[in-house]
């Protein structure tokens, strides 16, 4: 099988056996970057709400795990996947990011301390909700391996409390493949897509409250409140 970009995700209270796991990693992947994240403090629970389709009462939950700061993202080549089937999950996963992320958690006490994608989908939702890239445009920008340092990024998670302003939500609706359209009319978004959880989690979409429309949301631009309607 031919080579693909896996992730670990060492959340902060993991970066206590931060030196054996990387070291670790390096052995076995072909290093591409490692990225030091830092989202503001009380976005955290939002962010693992959205990160993991949790709920909020889960996100805060893992945020207590977690902790609230600095973690590293860590992305470089599996030359070798390996696919099982998983029969819990239903699909095919790659059993070399499964037998790390278990041995790496076991390093950090037997938590859920370290996250990785163990298949390309997750991939891309990770490098979305972590770097705002989709597969592709990370692969045509970091192609050469990884030099030794480690990229510093300070900023939320895209769309979180607001989006900047349209454009900036369009362009990340672009990257989201089961988004089929979105466009302005009247003042509301109106949206069509094949996974109605994931339109929600990744744009960061919420219910009006009391309304109890079901096609019927809302998200902020620029501080304003958009309404969203889902059209069939």
């Amino acid at each position: 099988m031919a080579k693909e970009l896996q992730i670990f995700l060492l959340w902060n209270n993991a970066r206590k056996e931060e030196k054996r796991i990387l070291d670790d990693i390096k052995q076995k992947y072909e290093l591409l970057r490692i990225f030091e994240i830092s989202w503001p403090e009380k976005s955290f629970p939002n962010n693992f709400t959205r990160f993991y389709n949790k709920n909020m009462r889960g996100g805060y939950r893992k945020t207590r795990e977690c902790g609230r700061g600095k973690f590293l993202l860590v992305i470089g080549w599996d030359n070798s996947p390996v696919y099982k089937l998983n029969p819990r999950r239903g699909y095919e996963i790659n059993d070399n990011a499964v037998r790390n992320k278990n041995r790496y958690r076991q390093w950090t006490g037997g938590g859920f301390l370290v996250h990785a994608s163990d298949n390309l989908a997750e991939v891309d939702e990770n490098l979305l909700l972590t770097l705002g890239l989709n597969r592709k445009e990370f692969e045509e920008k970091y192609t050469s391996p990884w030099d030794g340092n480690t990229i510093e990024i300070e900023k939320p998670m895209p769309g979180y409390k607001s989006w900047k302003h349209l454009e900036e939500l369009f362009n990340f609706a672009h990257k989201i493949k089961e988004i089929r359209k979105l466009r302005l009319v009247n003042n509301r978004l109106e949206l069509q897509c094949s996974d109605k959880p994931k339109a929600c989690r990744f744009l960061n979409l919420r219910k009006p409250l009391l309304c109890f429309d079901k096609n019927r949301y809302y998200t902020k631009i620029d501080g304003k409140k958009v309404k969203v309607i889902f059209e069939n």
